[in-house]
């Protein structure tokens, strides 16, 4: 399996679509698109290594753990820019 590009997914399209508000234009946002990208890979090396017979329980959970790290980074980031919307 496949994950879609970072671009083609809901989260992409919103970024893409709010790429000129003024809120773009700060370092929160753009942590927020660095680690939206990179949860697009983990993902991926997820699904690889869950369909691997070789791979190891551990490198899934690793890579699992790594997923929720991110996604509390992505959260910690649009938190930021809410605040900073205000």
């Amino acid at each position: 399996a496949t994950v879609i590009s970072p671009r083609e997914c809901e989260v992409g399209l919103w970024i893409i679509k709010h790429s000129k508000d003024a809120f773009a234009k700060t370092e929160a946002f753009d942590e927020f698109s660095r680690q939206h990208d990179y949860s697009h890979e983990l993902i991926q090396a997820f699904i690889d290594e869950s369909a691997d017979d070789k791979s190891s329980f551990e490198k899934v959970k690793e890579l699992g753990f790594a997923i929720e790290q991110n996604t509390d980074k992505m959260l910690a980031a649009l938190d930021r820019i809410k605040v900073g919307a205000k």
